[in-house]
């Protein structure tokens, strides 16, 4: 039986003033590879959502810098340098 997560999605405006979508998403830490921090699964799962940094960070209560940190170590402990190679690297720990 599939376990379904809820996503909530709402608009924020940020410091310049540029309306941004949020997505809140519960983290699926079975789902992603294990050799990542429960913060760095949070943000990863958000991030191959699609949202960018400052969404994330406003989704997560994190700073952007923070965001930035956790999903840069997430790509080093799977060996991967961008976004499109994290969620290659995730797709494949996760099937198997």
């Amino acid at each position: 039986m599939t376990k379904k997560r809820e996503v909530k999605a709402f608009t924020m405006t940020d410091e310049a003033g540029r309306e941004l979508l949020v997505v809140s998403a519960p983290a699926a830490p079975t789902e992603l590879p294990s050799v990542l921090s429960p913060a760095e699964r949070e943000v990863v799962s958000l991030a191959l959502l699609g949202l960018a940094n400052e969404a994330i960070a406003m989704s997560t209560g994190r700073a952007p810098r923070t965001v930035a940190n956790l999903l840069a170590r997430a790509c080093a402990k799977l060996g991967v340098r961008r976004r499109t190679e994290l969620a290659a690297a995730v797709a494949r720990r996760t099937r198997g």
